[in-house]
């Protein structure tokens, strides 16, 4: 880069002498660098100033790696007492506790979306009841409950929220009514070329995204089921890909819905 001074600047250093240095002027410009009045010390201002840029980044990991963690430990300990609900059909008496495990995981107020309709559990009984109707319906339409933990994705939105992708598998099983094709996904049983045929509905997938928020550790919550006490849970819920599932999959689910209505 060229730095252009005016034409005026340039006459009157030439009219200057030029004067050779002595050892005085050497001693002068020595002693005039040395002095300690016209010292500076930048050098102790950039330590402060470097720990404090690196400190925000580090909080703010932190802060991440918190509501991450927390986000991915809601999802397993909520799928462990979805678990719970395999064994409905075996011992239905237990409904009502596997369905407040599940509600556990819920805030107050959570709303839950499903197809542009929407509905909100107030407290935590609220939930379960609702759950609990779900459940049976499941089972009524012949389904079953088995519905395991396929894959999770978390993404962070702040210290204190994330949104979570949760694919669940459902398990119908074997025999049990809904569409099939009779041609395929048989156990063939027999012998002299005498065949039972058993038809099987494959497993189906289906992804919920669910609202997660941390809460203050002193928030009174159930302590049944696995749930976060003090730490989160679910404050919204888009159910959609569920019940369009089921719809593709078990239409007998919505069948049982209206015979209990």
């Amino acid at each position: 880069m060229t730095t252009i001074f005016p034409a005026s600047i340039w006459k009157q250093q030439d009219r200057q002498p030029k004067q050779q240095p002595n050892d005085q002027n050497k001693k002068r410009t020595v002693s005039h660098k040395e002095h300690p009045s016209q010292r500076t010390k930048p050098a102790s201002k950039e330590p402060s100033s470097q720990k404090e840029n690196q400190t925000h980044p580090k909080t703010k990991n932190k802060m991440e790696v918190d509501i991450l963690t927390a986000s991915k430990t809601a999802i397993k300990a909520y799928a462990t007492s979805i678990s719970l609900a395999a064994d409905l059909s075996t011992t239905p008496g237990s409904v009502s506790e596997v369905a407040l495990g599940m509600a556990s995981h819920f805030l107050p107020n959570v709303t839950i979306f499903t197809l542009g309709s929407t509905t909100t559990f107030p407290d935590t009984k609220f939930a379960a009841s609702q759950i609990e109707n779900l459940l049976m319906q499941y089972t009524r339409s012949g389904l079953g409950t088995d519905i395991r933990l396929e894959s999770s994705r978390v993404e962070v939105l702040s210290s204190q929220s994330s949104i979570c992708w949760i694919s669940w598998k459902i398990f119908p099983p074997p025999g049990s009514e809904g569409d099939h094709d009779e041609s395929e996904n048989c156990e063939n049983r027999g012998n002299g070329g005498n065949e039972d045929k058993t038809p099987k509905k494959n497993p189906w997938t289906f992804t919920l995204v669910y609202g997660f928020r941390l809460v203050q550790p002193n928030r009174p919550t159930p302590t049944t089921g696995g749930s976060l006490d003090g730490v989160g849970g679910w404050e919204w819920v888009n159910a959609d890909a569920e019940f369009e599932k089921l719809g593709e999959n078990w239409p007998a689910f919505f069948q049982a819905a209206h015979a209990a209505a």
